[in-house]
């Protein structure tokens, strides 16, 4: 177990809390006062010269009897207990209520790392005609005008505990922006990025140099890195009567068979862990460095075991955002995670915002990836997208209807789709939403008519839609009629109308008559190829019924042909010649 013992900067992040030169004045005698560098450390405060020689005087944490503050006045008053050896004392700082809270975390962390118990910190507010008569001496507060020296500490802000590192005030970074956080074998040092330039923060080791001394008095004290990451660590038991696993970095490692034991105390649903210092030990690279899982999905195991059993939204935030970043990259490293997010997004289903990033990763990982897409399926997402859709929120139940363009692609997803009752929410917005003009729900329209288009696919569920919903066509008509071809993807209507029209003449006459002028007018005006390659499938299909070849020789088609031809494109030339061939030996036939 490595001990922190080499570097200053390390052995002042794990004997500092808090750090920051502040006046003091003796409340037995207001005449005694002075300037002092205070440093708050695990069990008490002590209070340093300028040059860090010798310490002045210190307080214990369990000497406090109670900490008062005032409304108008900047300094804290700490009483102690009789057998204290320090008198009581005013403190002022750079900031009351920064300093209170620091105070305050102080406390309750030392009687909670030390003594394992939950206690309220003694503080008190009070106003200054009550610090008056409690304190005897009556004074009209004076208004202070002095500026606290420039101390070279910079502060990052990690959770609710507070590490310090030798730099200025300026450009304030917390460990969740810029800076990168990582542990060694000598204990946590820090790296910050400030203007592109990376520093590894370290203090000059020289035997002269006062903090380096101040340091080393300290060493023999210092508690193991180990204990320390434990503790932030701080998985225990639902019950808190039981103390917290000391053991938890060990909990970590891979067992025989490759899993992580903390997934399995977690699975329990018995226990809670500290999850944002759980990530961020994952993210700094803590747990790569020093595990090796041999079972890379470990690795990402952790940060599903955070998004199904975190308690910190920020944190379940900032891994939602990540998770849709890499989701078009990195779709195939997704299967560890995917039931994660599920039980996320089935739990969290009110916070829009994270129902929207799960929604949208889904539909990222799925687009040609049939394993996830089975693995959804397993996980009973249709359910659960069934669930949503009844919030009748348009966002989400937009994201779903995209979702479901990736997941009706086979007859078994169909079936999953069908049997879950979803076909009818959507044909039900279908069919509520066809005739507003408003781009979302439009668009809506136009996703769920190519979903439908994917179900065609099976010959019995072809005939099912069309027996039960008979004007399913004619709104697919005037969706396509009504809708701009630049601002909408018209190729999915064009799919909905091949496949429609696949296993019925009747279908295959009215879309001609109806559809095909117009695809040829935007043929002519747009000129996009991937448009025009689906637009000739269309018109393959529809040539099946010789009705509509001379329909299709009536409004001049041959003329579309020779203008395809001259865009000079090999598949487009390609598909016209065989279009063409097939056109004109029905027509030598009729």
């Amino acid at each position: 177990m490595s001990y922190v013992n080499k570097s200053l900067s390390t052995c002042l992040n794990f004997l500092v809390l808090h750090l920051e030169y502040v006046k003091c004045k003796n409340l037995s005698n207001y005449k005694k006062k002075g300037k002092y560098y205070m440093i708050i450390t695990y069990d008490n405060i002590l209070f340093y010269e300028k040059d860090f020689y010798e310490v002045c005087f210190h307080i214990f944490f369990d000497d406090i009897l109670q900490i008062y503050t005032c409304d108008v006045s900047n300094y804290i008053h700490i009483t102690l207990k009789d057998q204290a050896v320090t008198n009581n004392i005013g403190i002022k700082g750079m900031n009351k209520n920064v300093l209170i809270k620091q105070l305050s975390i102080a406390y309750s962390t030392f009687y909670m790392f030390q003594l394992n118990k939950n206690v309220y910190v003694p503080l008190t507010n009070e106003t200054y005609e009550e610090r008056s008569f409690r304190t005897g001496h009556f004074e009209k507060p004076k208004i202070d005008t002095s500026i606290q020296p420039f101390i070279g500490y910079k502060k990052v802000v990690f959770d609710d505990y507070f590490f310090f590192i030798r730099k200025s005030f300026q450009n304030f970074i917390s460990i969740s922006c810029e800076s990168n956080f990582y542990v060694d074998y000598r204990g946590i040092e820090i790296s910050i990025k400030i203007d592109d330039q990376k520093n590894i923060l370290e203090i000059e080791q020289s035997p002269d140099n006062n903090f380096f001394q101040l340091c080393r008095n300290h060493i023999n004290f210092l508690t193991t890195i180990d204990s320390i990451v434990n503790f932030f660590l701080h998985l225990r038991e639902k019950d808190y009567s039981n103390r917290y696993e000391l053991n938890c970095l060990d909990l970590l490692k891979e067992d025989a068979s490759n899993d992580i034991e903390i997934g399995k105390l977690l699975d329990s649903n018995k226990y809670y862990i500290n999850d944002f210092f759980l990530f961020y030990l994952h993210q700094c690279g803590y747990v790569n460095k020093y595990y090796y899982y041999k079972d890379d999905n470990n690795y990402k195991k952790i940060i599903s075991y955070i998004l199904k059993y975190g308690m910190n939204f920020e944190i379940k935030k900032k891994i939602c955002k990540n998770l849709l970043i890499f989701s078009n990259d990195y779709k195939n490293k997704y299967i560890p995670l995917v039931n994660s997010m599920i039980c996320f997004l089935s739990f969290n289903y009110y916070e829009k915002n994270f129902c929207l990033f799960i929604l949208s990763t889904l539909i990222n990982i799925t687009n040609n990836n049939d394993e996830l897409k089975n693995r959804l399926i397993e996980l009973n997402i249709s359910t659960l997208c069934n669930f949503l859709i009844l919030l009748n929120d348009i966002d989400i139940t937009n994201k779903i209807i995209l979702l479901y363009i990736n997941l009706c692609k086979e007859q078994y997803m169909c079936e999953d789709f069908i049997n879950k009752g979803l076909l009818i929410h959507f044909l039900d917005i279908l069919f509520r939403y066809y005739y507003i003009d408003l781009y979302i729900k439009k668009q809506m329209c136009i996703n769920i008519l190519c979903i439908i288009g994917h179900i065609f696919n099976c010959k019995k569920y072809y005939i099912f839609i069309l027996n039960y919903y008979n004007g399913l066509l004619q709104l697919a008509i005037y969706i396509y009629q009504t809708t701009d071809f630049i601002q909408f993807d018209k190729l999915k209507l064009i799919f909905f109308f091949k496949q429609i029209s696949q296993h019925s003449y009747i279908i295959k006459d009215k879309i001609c008559k109806h559809i095909v002028p117009l695809v040829i007018k935007e043929i002519y005006l747009y000129i996009n190829k991937d448009f025009i390659y689906s637009s000739l499938h269309l018109i393959n299909t529809l040539t099946d019924y010789k009705n509509n070849c001379l329909y299709l020789q009536k409004v001049k088609i041959f003329y579309l042909f020779n203008f395809i031809k001259q865009l000079k494109i090999l598949d487009l030339y390609q598909k016209v010649e065989q279009l063409e061939n097939k056109l004109k030996k029905i027509l030598n036939m009729i």
